[in-house]
């Protein structure tokens, strides 16, 4: 048993890896599944590749991955972590995630969400509640469009940087 990022007491329920490699490919990726004596869930993954994409002021997407653009390979499945928002129409403030963990693709609320500069952690309302620790590389300007972008699609009830709780809030946190 454990107390893990603020979960309270939790045991280690398995781990969660991805596709076996194959071909050439070789997955150096390792998550841990967590639950909670309460049944609340944690699961971790390292991705050292991060992009943000955006269409307009309509459509954003954020992007964790094994592999970095370019790198593709048809011949594996490569485990990834994305989100997306659409400002379109109406949404009801749900997020689009996509990963591959298939418990973790469809439209969620997002209740709590915290960037520093080397993790991502959020909290997905579903049953139960599963939260997401994402540790990852990128570069100041990487960083920083990154930084924006969840400023665009994450209220900033939700939405807690680092650096912006040391200096006091900042403007710029325009997501509904």
């Amino acid at each position: 048993m454990y107390d893990v990022f603020g979960l309270g007491v939790v045991s280690v329920v398995g781990w969660a890896r991805p596709a076996p490699p194959c071909g050439p490919c070789t997955s150096n990726l390792q998550g841990m599944a967590i639950e909670s004596i309460s049944g609340a869930r944690m699961t971790e993954f390292f991705f050292p590749h991060v992009s943000v994409a955006s269409s307009g002021d309509e459509y954003f997407e954020v992007s964790f991955a094994e592999i970095g653009e370019g790198e593709e390979s048809e011949e594996c499945d490569h485990a990834y972590f994305l989100i997306q928002r659409q400002f379109e129409d109406y949404d009801g403030g749900l997020f689009y995630i996509e990963s591959h963990e298939t418990k973790l693709c469809g439209h969620f609320k997002i209740i709590g969400a915290e960037l520093a500069r080397d993790t991502f952690r959020l909290r997905v309302a579903c049953k139960p509640t599963e939260t997401v620790v994402i540790r990852f590389q990128a570069g100041n300007a990487r960083y920083n469009r990154l930084k924006r972008i969840l400023r665009i699609i994450m209220p900033a009830r939700i939405l807690s940087i680092e650096e912006d709780r040391r200096s006091g809030p900042k403007a710029g946190n325009s997501g509904s």
